[in-house]
């Protein structure tokens, strides 16, 4: 017998269309900033506003991808996408990360060359457009702040302007260098340390994509312990194919196979499993088979889940 249940918690998403708009608008200042850093960084002759820039174009990109995964995650399930498109805002998070390591590798091999050939810079205006660049940046930074932690999409959109506004910072300790000391080498050093906070936050985000793309149990779910639970729960005899996974952030999903004792209802014992699951554990989509002792069990079974 199949029986499935959804979660406790909701799965429509009351602030997907705020987080929408907020993204629109960091991507509008994200754009703008772009084209003054990058104007000025040809006039002042800095490459520290240069990497910035190339990196907010990244971060143009990447916020349009995830403004385009929003929309598509609010698409309903169809016959062919039973999930919905969920999973839209985990590709976008992935093209987000790779888009980082590119503009970090090219960073880096202008950075080096800077270092072995310092150019003069034109530290005052380079000086002023940094603090215009890190105020934007801070703005765009409350813009996605209350949406961060609520999807993998918005987290990617969000290292990356984090990245911006580092860069920014960096970009304003090398024109005070210059300004103060000549150390016009505080450019390229400059932008060695923006693209080492890039690539941090880029391996860190890739890490937590693959690890959905994989299909990896989430962190929040202690799938030894979802087995215990489900074992301790009165009329339950046994316990196979339990498989616990991540749709998208936040939507986590779970499947398991109950052999149950002979006298239960399984109505009853569905309530009852699904109850402890719901308190006990973040999982939104659940479908549980229940068995009889000595029905076929899945023909892969892993070893940990043996009883």
């Amino acid at each position: 017998m199949h029986l499935h249940a959804h979660g406790s918690r909701s799965h429509d998403h009351p602030h997907a269309h705020d987080a929408g708009s907020r993204v629109a608008w960091t991507l509008g200042l994200t754009l703008a900033l772009m084209l003054v850093e990058f104007l000025g960084g040809l006039w002042t002759n800095s490459l520290a506003l240069i990497a910035d820039a190339g990196h907010m174009l990244s971060d143009a990109v990447a916020l349009g991808a995830t403004w385009w995964a929003i929309q598509r995650s609010r698409r309903p399930a169809t016959p062919k996408r039973t999930f919905g498109e969920r999973r839209a805002e985990t590709l976008a998070a992935l093209f987000n990360g790779a888009t980082l390591l590119v503009v970090a590798g090219g960073v880096l091999n202008e950075a080096f060359q800077r270092l072995r050939s310092p150019e003069q810079i034109k530290a005052g205006p380079m000086l002023a457009i940094a603090v215009v660049g890190l105020a934007v940046n801070l703005a765009g930074l409350w813009l996605l702040h209350r949406d961060r932690h609520s999807s993998l999409n918005i987290e990617g959109a969000w290292q990356h302007v984090a990245g911006d506004a580092a860069g920014s910072l960096c970009a304003i300790i090398a024109a005070l260098g210059v300004l103060l000391g000549g150390w016009s080498s505080l450019d390229a050093i400059a932008s060695i340390a923006v693209t080492a906070l890039i690539l941090f936050g880029a391996i860190r985000l890739l890490r937590r994509t693959i690890s959905v793309l994989m299909e990896n149990a989430p962190d929040p779910v202690d799938v030894v312990e979802v087995r215990n639970t489900l074992l301790g729960t009165p009329g339950v005899e046994g316990v196979h194919c339990l498989h616990v996974w991540t749709i998208s952030s936040g939507f986590h999903a779970l499947t398991a196979h109950i052999v149950h004792q002979p006298a239960e209802v399984p109505a009853v014992l569905l309530e009852r499993l699904h109850t402890r699951l719901g308190d006990a554990f973040p999982v939104d989509h659940v479908t549980l088979q229940l068995e009889p002792a000595g029905y076929a069990r899945c023909a892969a079974e892993a070893e940990w889940c043996q009883p």
